[in-house]
């Protein structure tokens, strides 16, 4: 934490954050550098959240609440992670969750499979 307490990082924080919005604006543009810059902004935007929720945390509580913030935000991780995985969509198009590609006979241009 800063000698100037947690109300002066949480607002330099905030101010990058927000200077950084060109780069998310860079993502409307699409291909590589557009993909890069939405990344890059993503992961800036998150890192400066999880800092301020840590210093939140650790004003509040001291480690004992970072360390639950922690296992709290890895335990949705986790949670997501698995339904992704097993969720629901992926026993809908395919029960084995193997995703395999399925060729439909007789549906294409003059006569050619499709694959869908």
């Amino acid at each position: 934490m800063d000698r100037r307490g947690p109300d002066t990082v949480n607002l330099v924080c905030l101010i990058v954050v927000i200077a950084s919005s060109p780069v998310l604006a860079a993502g409307g543009l699409g291909g590589t550098p557009g993909l890069v810059g939405l990344v890059m902004a993503c992961a800036y935007a998150g890192g400066a959240a999880g800092s301020w929720l840590g210093t939140v945390a650790y004003g509040q509580a001291g480690w004992p609440a970072v360390c639950a913030l922690v296992a709290v935000l890895a335990a949705l991780a986790l949670a997501r992670h698995l339904m992704t995985v097993y969720g629901r969509e992926n026993r809908e198009d395919d029960p084995t969750g193997t995703r395999t590609a399925k060729v439909v006979r007789g549906t294409g241009d003059e006569g050619v499979p499709t694959v869908r």
